[in-house]
């Protein structure tokens, strides 16, 4: 099958013995390819739901920093401002406070609260777990001014970059590791292969099974985009696909049969 009837190709995954059997005897690396073009197209789907997902969450995180984020000035590495110290940033602006900027070194409870973010005059620290904090020094040669309507004006200039970088990220990440991911576990899928060969006395090599097994997976594939993009989960999600692709596995093997 040429490389523009691979789309038409996944369709006929899903029904088609006589597809399958043309796979088992022919396909070696096309099946190699089949896989990343079916991946190709599942990762569009799924980009452009996370890209939203994200922006969406910036958008409100900031929304809720803008409304309580004061004005300060940076001269020379040093910030100032005319806020009370220290000044605590609430979730909702009454929850959990998740930043504390304390310009006067009198906040010390940064170690054992749940806050996130402390902003001190010459350095910003982030706790990345209970037992990690980062410290990040502001350089002496930055001079700015940060506002209340500094973030909604990055989001405003650069909202589309961030957009496309944040879809481009996401498609090709995904992508690669996803296709690796499912190569190895086809190769498994291969082996469980010669299983139903047997059941089936099917006179299958193990290429032959590989490459079924790599187009077998398309049902289990494209189901688990479907549940990704409406963000679905549930119990026992993956042995769901696991049944699915063994399923089309041995029909597969068994379509293979009927040219015995």
């Amino acid at each position: 099958m040429k490389n523009k009837n691979l789309i038409m190709a996944i369709a006929a995954a899903l029904y088609s013995p006589s597809f399958y059997r043309e796979v088992g005897q022919r396909w070696r690396a096309r099946s190699f390819a089949y896989l990343l073009v079916l991946l190709a197209i599942c990762w569009l789907f799924i980009s452009f739901s996370k890209t939203l997902d994200f922006c969406t969450t910036v958008g409100r995180v900031g929304v809720l920093i803008s409304q309580q984020m004061p004005t300060l000035h940076i001269k020379s590495g040093v910030i100032t401002s005319k806020i009370k110290n220290p000044l605590k940033m609430r979730v909702n602006g009454h929850g959990t406070t998740y930043a504390v900027i304390d310009l006067n070194n009198k906040y010390k409870k940064f170690k054992t609260d749940r806050t996130q973010i402390l902003v001190r005059d010459t350095y910003i620290k982030i706790k990345k777990s209970d037992h990690e904090v980062s410290t990040y020094y502001l350089p002496k040669t930055l001079n700015a001014t940060f506002g209340p309507n500094t973030i909604s004006n990055i989001m405003i200039n650069h909202g589309k970059r961030i957009m496309t970088v944040t879809f481009f990220a996401v498609y090709f990440v995904g992508l690669i590791f996803s296709y690796i991911w499912y190569i190895v576990l086809s190769m498994i899928y291969g082996l469980i292969g010669m299983i139903f060969s047997g059941l089936n006395k099917a006179r299958l090599e193990y290429g032959s099974l590989l490459g079924l097994a790599l187009v077998a997976i398309t049902p289990a594939v494209l189901l688990q985009t479907l549940f990704v993009v409406m963000g679905l989960t549930f119990m026992f999600q993956y042995l769901l696909y696991f049944v699915v692709a063994m399923i089309y596995l041995f029909c597969a093997v068994r379509a293979n049969k009927a040219q015995e």
